[in-house]
């Protein structure tokens, strides 16, 4: 694998061109990344050299985790909107919404840095290695080291797949490892809010089934299978349990480590018992095996 983890230090540098562009660059390290950070958002300054913190502190964290074959763009240029909404992280370009008031920076570099799929005109293909790995890891590193789960709640992965299991909404692993099924779980195709609680529910289940892999059998088995084809083939070759064996052994770990939400955290949780209700509302056929 190509080693490439040796970002020691960045610079920030407030760029002449443009009073909204911020340049993070790296130091003494390799490969050399420039961050361009456009804001759309009207962000003081402040505030705009906060994101390049947290940039900073980022791509330290994600390009220390696991090795992978993939060689970021020299250049990413990271859009800053106000509004809330779908963030996505490519090849070159994160574009970033806030949720909750909050950026998911960690999320989306882990893609841009680590790779997501094939890189297909410049743009990451995705379908060919699936999106369960690439997704997991990206809420696993936001969750542990960014904004959280849910900016602005105290709840882990964890419990948030633990509450899927008491609503008994979760969702089969087999097909979310899936090369071609995994599509209709993680890619919200038409606009309507079944559709989103089913992605939400996806990254939750991705997530919370990455980190108890990571926490079981260490960052290094993980990295074996990140971003590959064939991950279901992967996870037998290099875990000697197959998908559904695996499965079992982390839904009881969650069932026995970790509680469903109290009542006081539904009421506290803006919007709670309207997911729930659309959660509810999902067709049963992406629950059944």
């Amino acid at each position: 694998m190509k080693i490439w983890v040796g970002i020691l230090g960045l610079m920030i540098v407030l760029a002449g061109c443009s009073p909204t562009e911020v340049i993070v660059k790296s130091e003494n390290g390799t490969p050399e990344i420039t961050f361009r950070l456009i804001d759309k958002a009207g962000l003081s300054k402040e505030e705009l050299n906060n994101v390049a913190e947290q940039v900073k502190e980022a791509t330290t964290i994600i390009t220390g985790l696991i090795e992978t074959d993939y060689v970021p763009a020299e250049q990413i240029d990271i859009v800053l909107y106000e509004e809330s909404g779908m963030s996505y992280g490519d090849v070159s370009q994160i574009t970033l919404r806030k949720v909750n008031g909050k950026y998911p920076i960690f999320h989306e570099l882990t893609h841009s840095l680590l790779g997501y799929g094939e890189v297909i005109d410049g743009k990451f293909g995705g379908s060919s290695s699936g999106f369960f790995t690439q997704e997991g890891l990206a809420e696993y590193v936001e969750s542990e080291y960014g904004s959280g789960t849910i900016p602005g709640y105290e709840l882990s992965l964890h419990r948030m797949m633990r509450q899927c299991i008491e609503l008994n909404r979760n969702l089969p692993l087999r097909k979310l490892t899936d090369n071609v099924l995994s599509g209709t779980y993680f890619r919200s195709y038409v606009d309507s809010e079944e559709e989103s609680a089913l992605q939400l529910l996806s990254y939750v289940h991705a997530g919370s089934f990455v980190s108890y892999l990571i926490e079981e059998y260490g960052l290094k088995t993980f990295e074996k299978i990140y971003n590959v084809d064939q991950l279901n083939i992967a996870i037998k070759e290099t875990y000697g349990k197959d998908i559904d064996t695996l499965e079992t052994e982390w839904l009881d770990y969650i069932k026995e480590n970790e509680r469903s939400f109290s009542d006081k955290e539904k009421n506290d949780m803006k919007g709670y018992y309207e997911l729930e209700k659309t959660i509810l509302q999902i067709d049963d056929r992406y629950y059944s095996k």
